[in-house]
């Protein structure tokens, strides 16, 4: 989830917690002086906090598929953290108990983690001790609607003294209850697809639908029918597809196995990617008959109408996320390769076992 939303979700708990930690309130009014100080901007800033883990992916683009996401993203890691952001809170000035600013802190990283969790990026909740992702899919990576939704109820509980609390904690009840019932939406709507595919006579191994810009409305479909993806946005109503349909070739996972042991971060690619597909670009003529070809993850490769007019869509769609293009010799070794997510990386490095 974007950097807003997480700020959105730190403040509506510090604001829901404030009034809860000042034990003045029996004798007077509330007022906007009733959250001890400092309460507030420690929930804000351990709601965003977590993602101080992709600046790894400024070092070095793999780092970004390896660790964004990982351990100050666990129900591990994040005790530290609060511990950590309490004793610095307390440090410049906060008027707040260690274990009151611990407790607010760990609430506040809570809820990153669990914003971060409903989308379909995926999140290693239990690292350092297992890298799987987890994730729910109940909201699109960046959602307008939601995040402005969010906003407002911090500004709303900021501006209402008395009912400060209350307003905070229905914003905090919202950003539980929106990604859920997406989520259960979601289901109902990969049941009904399935069963049109069915009634199509479309062969199908499993169908898959995620959040798509502009969700709830919009949904990404993936069918996998054995050797390649068909993938589409659709729209909820009616199940309409209201995007081309795109045939995309899976990657071959035996080969980037292979690719992986002469540059390590096809072996990340194909730890990370869920659903991987395979594009050849150009195949050499002459002796030589080098091949190149590009590889991506289905999540992140664009098919939405709205955005497709901005960004285009497929592989079209700007720069993929955890795009890589490589040139390989006839017999399949890796001859050079190009990591496309970001501008610092758009050089082809030759693929020389032992250069980083």
């Amino acid at each position: 989830m974007e950097p807003i939303t997480h700020l959105a979700a730190g403040l509506l708990t510090g604001q829901a917690l404030g009034t809860r930690l000042t034990s003045r309130l029996a004798s007077r009014p509330a007022s906007r002086q009733d959250s001890p100080r400092g309460l507030v901007a420690l929930c804000a800033v351990a709601a965003v906090i977590p993602d101080i883990d992709a600046l790894g992916g400024y070092i070095n683009p793999e780092y970004s598929l390896l660790y964004h996401r990982g351990l100050t993203h666990s129900l591990f890691g994040i005790l530290p953290m609060a511990l950590l952001l309490a004793w610095l809170a307390r440090r410049f000035g906060a008027k707040i108990g260690l274990a009151q600013g611990f407790l607010a802190a760990l609430l506040a990283l809570g809820t990153h983690l669990f914003l971060d969790a409903a989308t379909a990026y995926g999140t290693q909740l239990l690292a350092p001790f297992s890298t799987t992702r987890y994730s729910f899919e109940g909201l699109f990576a960046v959602d307008p609607p939601f995040t402005l939704s969010l906003l407002l109820a911090a500004l709303l509980a900021w501006r209402a003294a008395r009912n400060r609390a209350v307003i905070a904690v229905i914003g905090l009840c919202w950003m539980l209850f929106y990604p859920g019932t997406s989520m259960l939406l979601r289901q109902g709507l990969e049941a009904g697809y399935a069963k049109k595919l069915a009634a199509s006579g479309q062969g199908f191994q499993s169908v898959h639908l995620s959040p798509d810009a502009l969700a709830p409305y919009y949904w990404r479909v993936i069918v996998d029918t054995g050797d390649e993806y068909l993938t589409t946005t659709i729209a909820a109503p009616g199940l309409m597809e209201s995007a081309p349909l795109l045939r995309l070739r899976k990657a071959d996972r035996g080969e980037l196995e292979r690719l992986g042991q002469q540059a390590s971060l096809f072996r990340t690619f194909d730890w990370f990617a869920i659903w991987p597909v395979e594009e050849l670009i150009q195949s050499g003529a002459g002796p030589a008959q080098l091949r190149t070809m590009r590889y991506a993850d289905l999540r992140f490769m664009n098919t939405n109408p709205v955005v497709a007019r901005l960004l285009g869509s497929g592989w079209s769609s700007g720069r993929v996320h955890a795009q890589i293009t490589a040139i390989l010799a006839p017999d399949g070794s890796l001859k050079a390769y190009r990591y496309e997510n970001q501008p610092a990386q758009q050089v082809m490095r030759l693929a020389i076992p032992g250069t980083p």
